[in-house]
């Protein structure tokens, strides 16, 4: 008996790793169609105004599941009866990806973006008519994307059936299955937003309503996602070791009353076409040169150095740069000596991590709990034309830095002098 349940057993594990195998693979040759999958679930919403986008990509999910329904045991059918109409399935839908590839570099060679820029403007110009219906033109938009995503999914299940074609039918209906499961979850069920920030506080905004405001496309915000199950739109968040730390990251009555969302802490906008973009990070954290450059390191590090009596590290703009450069204004002593600085900085922080431009203030204004105020410094920015403090930049080539006025201010504006 003892023997007969290890072979039971080894079978099993034997089928569940060919399934584990045989979906991988499916899932690698199906890539392509996923990422039209994944540009669908971009473009849907795509008119449709920020406080409906959820419910829009909740109800095309659902029509996405329902869509998964029809195709997999069909697809089954098809294997268990007809396997010799699969070849056939794959060259159809092969054809069909060529046609559409072939169609969407027509329209961009010869079409451009003014096709899709009247688009959007008359779908702008219909929210903005109170004679538009917007439950029906909302219900002609979720019956397009699933009609569509109908025609994704079949491309996708046929390509994964020709994966298995060979494989037993238990194999054949857990891989496709797996499939059928892991795309919708992974297209609609994870849901994000983005919400306005408050520019002094950092904390978000909210309505009269007390609830979140989302952010117009093409605005840049804080990015958030919904905590909660797959079915709900949302996802799993565990958060830290510390309770107290956990509840910081997140946010209650965002888009509704009683929902949760967490705090990713990552400045993002979404443009026309419903794609992410990353702007910056928030708060005492910024990206420069494609790093995460953490302030209290910066800082930490500044103090450290002979002359210096206290700092403050921020992220300013520079037109032609992504993310933000930085930024320290400092207190010196009498014997603080800019030599001594870099040197300093050299041997204690990454070069990315160095301020690119410093500020030499009488003192630092603080809060009532002991934070810095650096919201006004970072307006205030490197420009000498509005700052009474000495300014100073850090020249890249000699790794020294050089006061900055007018003249080498025109000049990093300009891109002459490389920051």
């Amino acid at each position: 008996m003892p023997s007969s349940l290890l072979t039971l057993l080894d079978d099993i594990a034997t089928g569940l790793d060919d399934v584990a195998l045989l979906t991988k693979v499916a899932a690698q040759k199906t890539a392509g169609v996923l990422g039209d999958d994944l540009a669908l679930n971009a473009q849907q919403v795509a008119g449709v105004s920020a406080d409906r986008e959820l419910p829009v990509v909740w109800a095309v999910a659902k029509g996405s599941a329902m869509n998964k329904a029809i195709l997999v045991p069909a697809a089954l059918v098809i294997s268990a009866v007809a396997v010799r109409a699969v070849t056939p399935l794959l060259m159809i839908g092969g054809a069909f990806l060529c046609y559409e590839g072939v169609e969407k570099l027509a329209h961009k060679l010869f079409q451009g973006t003014a096709h899709d820029d009247a688009h959007e403007d008359q779908l702008r110009r219909a929210l903005a008519d109170p004679a538009i219906d917007l439950k029906a033109f909302e219900k002609d938009t979720i019956r397009g994307a699933v009609r569509t995503d109908f025609i994704l999914s079949a491309e996708i299940i046929v390509i994964a059936l020709g994966t298995v074609a060979s494989a037993t039918f238990a194999t054949q209906v857990l891989v496709l299955t797996s499939i059928a499961v892991t795309m919708t979850i992974g297209v609609y069920g994870l849901v994000a937003a983005i919400v306005k920030l408050d520019s002094e506080s950092g904390a978000p905004l909210r309505g009269d309503d007390g609830l979140c405001v989302a952010c117009a496309r093409g605005e840049a915000g804080e990015a958030i996602g919904r905590i909660g199950t797959a079915d709900e739109g949302g996802g799993r968040f565990e958060g830290y070791t510390d309770a107290r730390e956990t509840e910081k990251k997140i946010l209650h009555d965002v888009l509704a009353k009683g929902d949760a969302w967490f705090r990713t802490g990552d400045l993002m906008r979404l443009d026309e076409q419903g794609f992410f973009h990353f702007v910056d990070r928030v708060g005492d954290t910024f990206r420069w040169k494609g790093e995460n450059v953490a302030t209290s390191e910066v800082n930490d590090a500044i103090r450290e150095c002979a002359g210096v009596l206290d700092a403050t590290t921020y992220g300013v703009e520079i037109a032609g740069h992504d993310g933000r450069a930085g930024m320290s204004a400092i207190v010196v002593a009498s014997d603080f000596d800019f030599s001594a600085f870099a040197d300093h900085l050299a041997r204690r922080l990454p070069a990315y991590a160095h301020p690119v431009f410093v500020r030499i203030s009488q003192n630092l204004d603080a809060t009532e709990t002991f934070k810095q105020k650096k919201h006004q410094l970072a307006r205030e920015g490197f420009d000498p034309a509005g700052v009474t403090d000495p300014l100073y930049f850090r020249d890249p080539a000699l790794g020294e830095y050089r006061p900055l006025l007018a003249d080498e201010h025109a000049r990093i504006i300009g891109g002459t002098i490389r920051v």
